[in-house]
């Protein structure tokens, strides 16, 4: 036990019964209780301070109270000359508690009485494993926030079935890359959406109804920690390979994973029938990634491209997978200009998918549709069945 700590209120020691009648026969029943109980013990005491004065009764019970699961402080019978020790003796509480299990948390104080930025940092520390317990949430939908000093988020939610973060922060240490871990324990989840500055460690308990699932990253780690993102998205969609069915990805992503370290094969997605891509850079459709995408989901049925593509300088590419082969019939294109790197694209994927039925515009933004539509009819197709349609 760290020396500091022996002496929290050391005029309010604990100690056993009958102290000073205790010999070598004496029988410590408590200690000898499992791990599990003792921790439930201690964290029914009034306050986490008294399951710390706990450890100067034995050697076992030196650390004995870092496995409590719920930390209460109250400086409620705390003289006012007494509030600086209060808080030395909260700070190194937190500082030694390891505990990733928390489930209750409360801080009763006279917020007055302490230093605003002191108390926030009582508050990061216990938040660094977070645990949600909603019993009858079916809906989890968290936008634009910022999760900080979280190193653990976990959601026990047997009914949850549709858990969204969108445009979220994640960080274990601020001005720190520090991994942070999201688990969801449910047998409910059917929709999984993702959208933030990195992709986290995922992991779900029951993956067994996950058909919709939906992934991006909005920032510049993209970048920096490409290869870090690919391996985490690749963990992820290896465990739900056999049950989506629906699959939507942004263009980092699908570029992350070619970039996986270390690197490795995509899974066989038996089951998906659609794919939706938020992409704006028909280089990127064209490259390797997707390609093995298409290539790896034997079912897929509908390509969709759900943004406006970039009218960037188009290099065409030939990189497609070794043994390639799509039975893809639809794709569709929900925003389109009609400008020279769209034109590419669709070039491409005709020549490409030959078992492509029909190739959809759902909305078309520019000003001369049927010369669009006269120049895209004009393009080479490996399948002869396909049609252009203008929605």
């Amino acid at each position: 036990m760290d020396k500091e700590l022996t002496n929290l209120s050391s005029n309010k020691k604990l100690r056993r019964p009958n102290d000073s009648l205790e010999d070598d026969d004496d029988v410590d029943s408590i200690s000898d209780l499992p791990e599990s109980v003792l921790s439930h013990i201690l964290s029914r005491l009034p306050t986490t301070l008294d399951a710390v004065r706990t450890c100067v009764l034995s050697r076992k019970w030196e650390k004995q109270w870092k496995n409590v699961y719920n930390l209460r402080f109250s400086d409620y019978k705390v003289d006012k000359s007494k509030k600086k020790d209060f808080a030395i003796s909260v700070q190194k509480v937190l500082y030694h508690f390891r505990n990733s299990r928390i489930q209750g948390f409360m801080l009763s104080i006279n917020c007055n009485q302490y230093n605003p930025t002191l108390v926030k940092t009582w508050l990061s520390a216990a938040l660094r494993c977070f645990i949600l317990n909603f019993p009858v949430l079916e809906v989890f939908k968290s936008y634009q926030c910022r999760w900080l000093n979280v190193k653990m988020l976990k959601i026990l939610a047997p009914l949850l079935a549709s858990f969204q973060m969108v445009r979220s922060f994640l960080r274990c240490t601020p001005g720190r890359s520090e991994d942070c871990e999201i688990e969801i324990c449910g047998d409910n989840l059917s929709y999984f959406n993702f959208d933030g500055f990195s992709l986290e460690n995922i992991v779900l308990s029951n993956p067994s109804k996950v058909a919709n699932v939906c992934l991006d990253v909005n920032s510049m780690e993209r970048f920096i920690q490409r290869g870090k993102i690919g391996s985490r998205a690749l963990l992820l969609l290896g465990g739900l390979s056999s049950v989506i069915r629906c699959l939507e990805l942004s263009e980092y992503v699908i570029e992350a994973l070619a970039h996986a370290e270390p690197p490795c094969s995509l899974p066989i997605f038996d089951g998906l029938t659609i794919l939706k891509v938020s992409s704006t850079w028909s280089n990127t459709l064209c490259s390797g990634p997707l390609m093995e995408l298409l290539n790896s989901a034997p079912a897929l049925e509908k390509l969709i491209f759900t943004t406006l593509i970039d009218d960037v300088n188009y290099e065409e590419s030939n990189s497609l997978p070794t043994n390639f082969s799509s039975n893809l019939k639809v794709v569709e294109f929900r925003l389109f200009k009609g400008r020279a790197s769209e034109i590419q694209l669709v070039k491409f994927l005709l020549h490409n998918l030959s078992r492509l039925e029909q190739l959809v515009i759902t909305k078309f933004l520019g000003d001369t549709q049927v010369e669009v539509e006269n120049q895209l009819l004009m393009l080479p197709r490996s399948s002869s069945r396909v049609s252009i349609v203008f929605l």
